[in-house]
């Protein structure tokens, strides 16, 4: 009895019992937040890539220096930049398409610049780690970013 009243009265396991209830809740915590970056950076990183490379054909009209123009904006995503023209080879390849928009009025002189509108749009498909992060974007946990972006070149 004496010894069961001792056993009752120790706390000595108590801080290891309790570090083994909360750090799994901790340790989910973290990784739904660095996935979640990740996500974010995905995000952010196509668009500036999109912005940028619209900026870029305004100046180089060649579809293929835009391409790698764009490519190498995507780099911090690790993307293989061998062939990234849309429609993808596979459906979980990233794709750039470069659109040049023809000059809506045609009535101008031939001498005179004529504004012209170029697209450049981005597919890139992310998925993400965690089930928590990945049902918080989506039913399937993954999500195609599809960006386009516009600008007026004259022309």
């Amino acid at each position: 009895m004496n010894a069961l009243l001792r056993f009752g009265h120790e706390q000595s396991g108590t801080t290891m019992v309790e570090f083994s209830l909360v750090a799994p809740v901790l340790f989910l915590i973290l990784v739904c937040c660095l996935d979640f970056a990740r996500g974010l950076n995905a995000y952010v990183v196509v668009t500036n890539a999109s912005r940028d490379g619209a900026r870029f054909a305004t100046m180089n009209p060649d579809e293929n220096q835009v391409r790698d123009y764009v490519a190498r904006r995507m780099s911090p995503l690790f993307v293989d930049t061998t062939d990234m023209r849309c429609p993808p080879v596979r459906p979980t390849d990233p794709c750039i398409d470069v659109i040049y928009a023809a000059p809506t009025d045609l009535s101008w002189s031939s001498d005179a610049p004529r504004p012209s509108a170029v697209t450049v749009e981005i597919r890139y498909p992310w998925q993400a780690v965690t089930w928590l992060v990945g049902s918080f974007i989506s039913a399937t946990g993954s999500r195609t970013f599809d960006v386009i972006s516009t600008m007026e070149a004259m022309r």
